[in-house]
C-alpha cells in the first residue's frame, strides 16, 4: 500500500490535481486505437472437432470459433445425422500482438453421430459487418464402438511427409521429416534422423524449426519441420525412410516433467527403372535442362593465344552429377583441365541452378578448328522420356602468330590470368626424418621412461616402509646400539682408554645384540649355538677370545687392551660379512637385471636405419627435381619414403607428383603431410590447386568451431612435444608423492597433496594428447582413389544383387568405413557412402 501511495504522488499525470483528467483520456485514446485495429482485422471463422475418427453413439465436441469479434451467432447450424447434446460452452480471448489487437469467441458443443461411415461436416456461411464469414468443409470418419480407430489421437507425433510415393532413378524427392503436438508446454529434447542408402541427399538449409498452428483433420494442431532433404535414389526398387525418433518432456505440474517419445511410420517410396534403351551419353535425370556451348573470346582468336571454351547446363535435377563430357579435340588445340564451378540452390522445389565447364585452350597453329560435343541426352522425369541436347559446335578460325610480335600472352580475364599463373609452391631443401620402424611413441624407451617413476616411488615407498618398521622393532634398535658401543669401546682400547673389564663388557653386548641373545641366557653355550652358522675357525676365535676377555680381568699376565681390540675387530668384520653377504648376492642380481635390460632397449637403437643415406637420398631427389626430372626426384624420395617420414618428404612427393601429372599420388602425399602440420600455408595453397584437377566436386559437411583446433593439436608434429612433456609431468609428480611422504612439515605435506594430483592430472589430459595424436598418425580410415574412374556401388558386389550409385575419379578423398573381401566402403565429405574395389584405395 506504502509503494502505491508513493507512485500516486509521484506520477504528474495522476498525482497532480488535473492529471486524473489526461490519464483517462490517454486511456480512451488508447482503447479507441485498440478498437479500430480490432475492426480492420482481418476475420476469421472455424469450426474444430477434438478428434476424427469419433465413435458411434459416443459424444464428441463441436467448436465454433469467430476471429474478430464481429460474427453473428445465436443458434448452431443444423447437419443432418448429428445432434447436438448440451451447449453452448462459450470463451472470449483477448490478445495485444505488435500493437494490434486481436479478439476470438468460440462457442462449443457436445454431440453425437449414429450411423457408421463417413461422415461430412459442410461450410458454414456466417454473417458479419464486414461481410460474410466461410468455414471449411470437415470429413469425419464414424467408427464402431469397440474399434481401435476410435482411440483418441496421440497428441504427440512424428511424420515423415513426401512428395510422391512413386520416382525414377535420379527423380528428386522432397521429405519433410515434422513433429505434430497438441499438449500444452512441450520441450523437444532430440531427434534422430534415417540412416540412407541408396540415395544422393541434399538439405535444404533455411530457419531453424518453430511451431505453426494449424488445423488438420477438425482439430488444431501445432506443427513442427524439423528438416527438409531432397533425395535422388541412386538404385532401384523400393525405397524405405524409417527411423525418425523425437524425444521430449512434457510439464504436467509445476514441479514434475514427464518423457515422451514418438516414431514415424515408415514411408515407402517405388522408384522405377529409367525406360531402356538407356542411350550411352545420358547425364541423367532432370527437368527442362539445357546447354550452351560458347567461347568467351569477344575478338577473333590468334595463335598461341589463350582462350576460354564454356559449356553450361542450366535446369533442375542434381547438376552436380554432370562430369566433363569426352571431348575429341584438335590436335593443334592445347587444352588445359577444365575448370568447374556451381551455382545450385536447393529448396522445396529442389535443386536447380546451374554447372559451368571453362576448358582453357591455347591454339599452336593457325587455321579453322571446329570443336564439337558428343551427342548428349537426359531423361525428363516431368515428360517421362529422354530428351536430345542438341549443341552447335563451336568454330574457332585462328589466324597470326602472337609469338612474332613478342613473347606476350593475351588474355580475357583476371581468372584466365589466375588459371595459368598457378603453380606449385617451392619444395622444402631440409627435413628431420624419423624412422617408420623406431617410432619413440609405444616403444621400449617410451615405456620404460613412463614405467621408472611408479617404480621409483614404489621402491623409495618401500625403503620406508622397512625403515619405519625397522625403527619399531627392539631386537633390530639393540643390534645396532651395541654394535656402536663395541665400535667406540674397540677405538679406545687402541688408544689405551680402555681396560679388559669395559672391553670385555661391550664385547659380551655386542655378541648378545647380533646374536639375538638375552642377557639372561648369555653363556658360552648359547654362543656356540648362535655361532653356529659361521666357518668352525670364525665360530672358535670368538669362543677364545671371549674366555681370554673373561680370564683376562681376574687373571695375571692378561694381554693388552690394544692386542686383543684388533682380534675383536676382525671377528666383527667377520660375524658381519656373514650377515650381509644374501642381501649383497640381491642387490648384484637387481644390477645384473638393469644391465641385461639396458643391453635389451639399446639394441633396437643399433638396428635402426642409415640416417646418412637417407639424407643423401634426399638431397639426390632435391637435386633431380630442380634440373626438371620429376621422375627421378620421385625415385629418390621413395627410396627414402620406404623407411623413413617427415612433413618434407611427404610434401616433395606431392608436388613432384603433380609436376609429374599425376593427381591421385599427389593428394595421397599432400593428405599425409597434412597429418604433420595442417596449417602449413604452403601445403594448403597446394593442396588447393591439386584439388581443383579433381573431377569430382563434393561440398564437405559443415564441422563443430573446434575442428580445425582439435586437428592442430593433434597434429603429428605435435607428437613429440606431447610425449615428452607427459613423462616429464609424469615423473615430476611421482617426485612430489615421494617428497610428500617422507616430509615432516605439516604445512608442506598439505601443499604436496594438493600439486602432485595436480601434476598427475596434468601428465594424464598431455598423455591423451599424445594418444590421440600417436591413433590420428597411424590411422588407416583415410583414404585417396587411384583410379581414373571408380563406380560405387549399393554393396559389395558386382551385378544383379548391388546396383551402381554415383562415379568417382581419381584423386578423391574418402573415408573408409569398413571392409568386405575385395571391396572398402567408403564415405565421402558431403556424407554419401557405397562400395568400391579396394584396389582402387591407397590408404593415407
Amino acid at each position: 500500500m506504502a509503494r502505491i501511495n508513493e507512485l500516486w504522488t509521484t506520477w504528474p499525470c495522476i498525482g497532480r490535481p488535473g492529471g486524473w483528467h489526461f490519464t483517462m483520456g490517454l486511456l480512451a485514446l488508447v482503447l479507441c486505437c485498440g478498437f479500430a485495429q480490432e475492426a480492420v482485422a482481418q476475420e476469421e471463422a472455424s469450426v474444430v472437432v477434438d478428434r476424427n475418427p469419433v465413435v458411434a453413439g459416443q459424444a464428441f465436441r463441436i467448436t465454433f470459433v469467430f476471429k474478430g469479434g464481429n460474427a453473428k451467432f445465436q443458434n448452431p447450424p443444423s447437419i443432418n445425422g448429428l445432434r447436438y447434446i448440451s451447449g453452448p460452452s462459450t470463451s472470449t480471448s483477448t490478445q495485444i500482438i505488435n500493437g494490434a489487437m486481436t479478439s476470438e469467441r468460440s462457442y462449443a458443443y457436445s454431440a453425437v453421430i449414429s450411423s457408421v461411415g463417413n461422415f461430412r461436416i459442410p461450410a458454414f456461411t456466417f454473417k458479419s459487418r464486414n461481410g460474410d464469414l466461410r468455414t471449411k468443409p470437415i470429413n469425419l470418419r464414424v467408427v464402431k464402438p469397440g474399434s481401435k480407430e476410435g482411440q483418441p489421437p496421440a497428441k504427440f507425433e512424428a511424420v515423415i511427409e513426401v512428395d510422391k510415393r512413386r520416382a525414377h532413378l535420379g527423380e528428386p524427392i522432397r521429405v519433410q521429416y515434422r513433429i505434430l503436438n497438441r499438449m500444452d508446454a512441450l520441450d523437444v529434447r532430440n531427434y534422430t534422423f534415417p540412416e540412407l542408402t541408396g540415395v544422393w541427399k541434399e538439405t535444404v538449409s533455411g530457419e531453424d524449426p518453430r511451431w505453426e498452428n494449424t488445423i488438420i483433420g477438425g482439430q488444431r494442431v501445432q506443427v513442427a519441420t524439423v528438416r527438409t532433404d531432397i533425395l535422388y535414389p541412386t538404385q532401384t526398387g523400393d525405397l524405405v525412410i524409417s527411423g525418425f525418433d523425437v524425444d521430449a518432456q512434457t510439464r504436467i505440474s509445476f514441479f514434475n516433467t514427464r518423457p515422451v517419445a514418438a516414431s514415424a511410420s515408415p514411408v515407402t517410396i517405388a522408384v522405377s527403372p529409367l525406360p531402356t534403351p538407356v542411350p550411352a551419353t545420358s547425364l541423367g535425370t532432370f527437368q527442362s535442362l539445357s546447354t550452351s556451348w560458347t567461347t568467351e573470346s569477344q575478338t577473333q582468336p590468334t595463335a598461341n593465344e589463350a582462350i576460354n571454351l564454356k559449356l553450361e547446363f542450366r535446369g533442375n535435377g542434381n547438376l552436380g552429377l554432370i562430369g566433363a563430357p569426352e571431348i575429341q579435340w584438335p590436335k593443334d588445340l592445347e587444352v588445359f583441365d577444365p575448370e568447374i564451378q556451381d551455382r545450385i540452390t536447393t529448396d522445396l522445389q529442389g535443386q536447380r541452378g546451374r554447372r559451368s565447364i571453362t576448358y582453357l585452350v591455347i591454339p599452336r597453329a593457325p587455321g579453322q578448328y571446329s570443336v564439337s560435343l558428343p551427342e548428349l541426352s537426359y531423361f525428363d522425369y516431368t515428360l517421362d522420356r529422354f530428351v536430345s541436347l542438341n549443341v552447335p559446335p563451336i568454330s574457332l578460325d585462328v589466324v597470326g602468330n602472337a609469338q612474332s610480335d613478342g613473347p606476350s600472352f593475351g588474355f580475357n580475364s583476371k581468372t584466365d590470368v589466375t588459371i595459368l599463373t598457378r603453380d606449385m609452391r617451392f619444395i622444402r631443401t631440409e627435413t628431420n626424418l624419423k624412422p617408420k620402424s623406431m617410432p619413440f611413441y609405444g616403444g621400449p624407451f617410451h615405456m620404460a621412461l613412463l614405467g621408472l617413476p611408479p617404480l621409483a616411488f614404489l621402491l623409495g615407498w618401500l625403503a620406508r616402509r622397512k625403515k619405519d618398521k625397522e625403527s619399531r622393532d627392539p631386537a633390530l634398535q639393540r643390534k645396532r646400539a651395541t654394535k656402536a658401543q663395541f665400535k667406540a669401546a674397540i677405538a679406545r682400547a687402541k688408544k689405551g682408554d680402555n681396560d679388559l673389564d669395559a672391553l670385555g663388557q661391550a664385547a659380551h653386548n655386542f655378541l648378545q645384540g647380533q646374536l639375538g641373545i638375552k642377557r639372561s641366557d648369555a653363556g658360552m653355550d648359547a654362543y656356540r649355538l648362535g655361532l653356529s652358522h659361521l666357518a668352525p675357525e670364525r665360530s672358535q676365535e670368538w669362543i677364545e677370545l671371549i674366555g681370554i676377555l673373561d680370564r683376562g680381568r681376574f687373571a695375571p699376565g692378561a694381554p693388552k687392551p690394544a692386542d686383543i681390540a684388533e682380534r675383536l675387530e676382525s671377528a666383527a668384520k667377520s660375524l658381519e660379512r656373514e650377515d650381509t653377504s644374501s642381501g649383497a648376492r640381491s642387490a648384484a642380481s637387481a644390477w645384473t637385471l638393469v644391465l641385461v635390460s639396458s643391453v635389451l632397449l639399446a639394441t633396437p637403437c643399433m638396428a635402426a636405419p642409415d640416417a646418412n643415406a637417407a639424407q643423401t637420398s634426399f638431397a639426390a631427389g632435391n637435386a633431380a627435381y630442380l634440373e626438371g626430372d620429376f621422375e627421378g626426384a620421385i625415385a629418390q624420395y621413395e627410396e627414402v619414403a620406404a623407411a623413413w617420414t617427415s612433413f618434407e618428404l611427404e610434401y616433395n612427393l606431392g608436388v613432384a607428383y603433380y609436376k609429374s601429372g599425376r593427381i591421385g599420388p599427389s593428394i595421397l602425399h599432400f593428405e599425409r603431410a597434412k597429418r604433420f602440420r595442417p596449417s602449413d600455408d604452403d601445403l594448403q595453397a597446394n593442396m588447393l590447386l591439386a584439388r581443383a584437377a579433381v573431377v569430382d566436386r563434393i561440398e564437405a559437411m559443415p564441422e563443430i568451431a573446434l575442428g580445425p583446433l582439435w586437428r592442430e593439436l593433434t597434429s603429428a608434429q605435435r607428437l613429440t612435444s606431447w610425449t615428452f612433456l607427459s613423462i616429464a609431468l609424469w615423473a615430476l609428480a611421482f617426485c612430489l608423492f615421494y617428497f610428500r611422504m617422507v616430509s615432516k612439515d605439516t604445512a608442506t605435506r598439505r601443499t604436496l597433496i594438493v600439486a602432485a594430483p595436480a601434476l598427475g592430472a596434468m601428465a594424464l589430459l598431455v598423455g591423451f594428447l599424445g594418444h590421440k595424436t600417436h591413433e590420428l598418425t597411424k590411422s588407416n580410415d583415410g583414404a585417396v582413389l587411384m583410379s581414373p574412374r571408380v563406380e560405387v556401388m549399393s554393396g559389395p558386389s558386382i551385378g544383379d544383387e548391388s546396383s551402381m550409385l554415383f562415379v568417382l575419379h581419381e584423386g578423391t578423398v574418402v573415408q573408409v568405413l569398413r571392409s568386405e573381401g575385395a571391396w572398402r566402403q567408403v564415405r565421402l565429405a558431403n556424407g554419401n557412402a557405397g562400395w568400391v574395389p579396394s584396389d582402387a584405395l591407397v590408404a593415407i
